[in-house]
């Protein structure tokens, strides 16, 4: 190293910032993370209600579904009559799992799924963006 740099070096550490300068960086970060936290709330809290309301046609159709495909008639029969179905339940299940809507029931654990998701993410952005945000210096 050269005596310029050894110099400059040195002088540069001996250099020490103002002493508002930390408080001022930490207070912009945490400004700037409460800000992206509002906006990934609002967004998110957006898809929490579309979730919301399509889970209600998502019901009705796996409810509809459930009626048509013979699922009902299987499961009504399976509980009420203990005999046939202990005599012959290899059948009986292996038919209620042929006549499961398995299409309705992966778009409702879908939408489940989604409406879950984006309210847990909701809830906390929003803490962290309109709630008192402290960052401690470690």
């Amino acid at each position: 190293m050269s005596t310029i740099e050894h110099q400059l070096h040195h002088t540069l550490c001996e250099v020490e910032p103002p002493a508002a300068l930390y408080r001022k960086v930490f207070s912009y970060i945490t400004l700037r993370q409460q800000r992206l936290a509002r906006v990934h709330a609002f967004l998110l809290g957006m898809l929490t209600v579309f979730s919301g309301i399509v889970l209600v046609p998502a019901l009705q159709y796996v409810a509809a579904e459930f009626y048509a495909s013979g699922f009902y008639e299987f499961a009504s029969l399976a509980l009420s009559d203990h005999t046939l179905f202990l005599s012959a339940w290899r059948e009986l299940t292996l038919s209620m799992l042929e006549s499961l809507p398995s299409v309705a029931l992966l778009l409702l654990f879908a939408v489940g799924t989604s409406l879950t998701w984006s309210l847990t993410r909701t809830i906390a952005n929003a803490r962290v963006g309109f709630g008192s945000l402290t960052l401690q210096r470690s």
